[in-house]
């Protein structure tokens, strides 16, 4: 059947040192964060200097990059409709050189 193993003091050394380590953590919510995954709170960019408080952005950088965002759609809308306008421009010219018939 089933025999029962023994579990000595090294596979007990895992789960104590866990332990021991959940003991030395920062007790409440002041827990030291890494230095490696902190982000600035200021950060210059092309369309200005956008500020954060704890992560999150201030009001005035969440406007501005909002701002950013509409006017980059707008771009986008603009090239996107440049293939269109282009082919209205084959159409045009042709209509020009007397091509009226659809054959």
């Amino acid at each position: 059947m089933f025999q029962r193993r023994r579990i000595g003091l090294t596979g007990l050394a895992p789960i104590l040192a866990a332990h021991v380590a959940a003991a030395e953590a920062t007790p409440g919510y002041n827990h030291e964060i890494p230095k490696q995954i902190m982000k600035p709170d200021v950060v210059e960019t092309r369309i200005g200097k956008l500020e954060f408080f704890d992560g999150s952005p201030l009001p005035e950088t969440a406007d501005r990059v909002l701002d950013h965002l509409d006017f980059l759609r707008g771009v986008e809308a603009f090239l996107n409709g440049i293939p269109a306008t282009s082919v209205e421009g084959l159409r045009l010219g042709q209509m020009e050189l007397g091509a009226t018939a659809p054959n």
